[in-house]
């Protein structure tokens, strides 16, 4: 349809660069810490049978070039998703992020089902939030109906080139265009509901089950955050391959801090370590307090700044603990004290049991913050061993996460360059921008 969209994904990769590794003597004294071989951290295999599923990720596609650029002003992509995406909280504020970014990118952006922000909005919004369509509600299939009902009316009325709609399903299988659609998630239903150990009804689950199908049927193209993800679309609902993308997501931030400021924590004696999370157990609280008494114990000067949720009180008691139960993205001078947080930490410590993409890993990275966490969903798209973090074994102790905080910690040389490698990783990857690119040219891929 429109010229020049076509080779929009080779044009960029054409104009991506390859980013620096860490010295060979880093990564040994890292391997020697830890007890493994990170000099090579190879990708796991997506497909079985022979099939591979290597997607050069989106950070690493470097600025588009200006005539990719100019083509995508062209396109015209529908925005759909029932979650309030206008909001830096709904969704983590990813969705708040994928918009902004495809709008700064250039694309000619539609928004559908959204109302018009009247004057005031963001006070009434905070005193009367519109709480998301809740897929376990008696109502949830009428209420989705509704709300596609006035979608499609606003397809006819703006015409797209293509509708992108993430963590969308339902929507889309209610969806009556014959305008191509490109999906994304960060999991699937089936994953969801057992990696999260979520109890539905029976005929719930045949129901989401049913439009999980629908909606991958229909979509073009169906992109993931991760290839756990993106395995589980292909096993588990039959999406073939050709159809599935892996794209990172970047870090939902309205200030990125220089190196500058970031490198300024070097000279500090005390190590802090950042925990953030609504849900302490989930997001396994015990495991980063035990590591913070363990090191304590050896004598460390340490530190544990909780964002998000308010720790049980033996932990919120603790003389080295500080908290702040919750943080508000919409809120100026809330944004502020993230700012302050993030500066001050020296790692950002995330032993979760039960995790797709954590989105705080990028936001971490795009402090410098080495990331310590669990290898489990999607989470080794984002960590990369030896080089903005550890995905530790799920059944990693506490000795295990303090062993590497202490040795990388004491080690002032190899701090700093995990703390610089960690910044590469988001400025060449997890970062919107980049995100935004890629994403952008599997929209006009898939527009024609």
């Amino acid at each position: 349809m429109h010229a020049g969209l076509r080779s929009l994904s080779d044009k960029m990769l054409a104009s991506s660069g390859m980013h620096t590794m860490l010295e060979v003597s880093v990564l040994d004294r890292l391997a020697s810490l830890q007890g493994m071989a990170v000099s090579a951290v190879p990708m796991s295999p997506l497909f079985e049978k022979g099939v591979s599923f290597q997607l050069p990720l989106a950070g690493e596609v470097s600025t588009a070039p200006s005539d990719v650029i100019e083509a995508l002003r062209h396109l015209r992509v529908g925005f759909l998703s029932s979650h309030d995406y206008l909001d830096r909280n709904a969704f983590s504020g990813t969705l708040y992020s994928m918009h902004r970014a495809l709008t700064q990118l250039g694309v000619q952006v539609i928004n559908l089902g959204m109302k018009p922000r009247p004057l005031g909005w963001a006070v009434k919004n905070k005193l009367f939030p519109t709480p998301p369509i809740d897929s376990r509600a008696p109502d949830y299939v009428e209420r989705v109906q509704r709300y596609v009902t006035k979608v499609n009316r606003a397809i006819q009325d703006t015409p797209c080139d293509v509708i992108f709609a993430p963590v969308a399903s339902a929507e889309i299988s209610f969806l009556t265009t014959m305008t191509p659609i490109v999906y994304l998630s960060d999991t699937t239903f089936g994953l969801y509901r057992r990696f999260y150990k979520m109890v539905f009804e029976p005929n719930v689950v045949a129901q989401l089950e049913q439009i999980e199908q629908i909606a991958l049927d229909r979509a073009t193209k169906a992109v993931y955050s991760s290839q756990w993800a993106a395995e589980s679309a292909l096993k588990d609902y039959g999406v073939p391959a050709s159809k599935l993308e892996v794209v990172s997501f970047g870090a939902n931030l309205e200030r990125v801090p220089s190196v500058a400021e970031i490198l300024e924590r070097c000279t500090t004696d005390r190590c802090r370590l950042l925990f953030v999370g609504k849900e302490w157990e989930r997001k396994g609280g015990d495991a980063a307090f035990a590591t913070l008494v363990m090191l304590l114990e050896q004598g460390m000067d340490v530190e544990l700044l909780i964002v998000g949720c308010k720790p049980p009180d033996a932990v919120a008691n603790h003389d080295r603990v500080q908290f702040i139960p919750y943080l508000d993205k919409n809120n100026p001078r809330h944004r502020t004290t993230f700012d302050q947080v993030f500066l001050r930490s020296h790692f950002l410590l995330l032993p979760t049991r039960a995790d797709c993409t954590p989105m705080v890993i990028a936001e971490a990275n795009a402090y410098g913050m080495f990331v310590l966490t669990t290898d489990i969903g999607g989470i080794t798209s984002l960590v990369r061993n030896g080089r903005n973090g550890y995905a530790l074994p799920e059944t990693a102790t506490a000795d295990a996460y303090a062993k590497l905080i202490q040795g990388c910690f004491s080690d002032r040389t190899l701090y700093r360059q995990l703390l610089l490698c960690s910044r590469e990783e988001y400025d060449s990857r997890l970062n919107w921008d980049s995100w935004a690119q890629h994403v952008g040219a599997i929209l006009a891929e898939v527009a024609g």
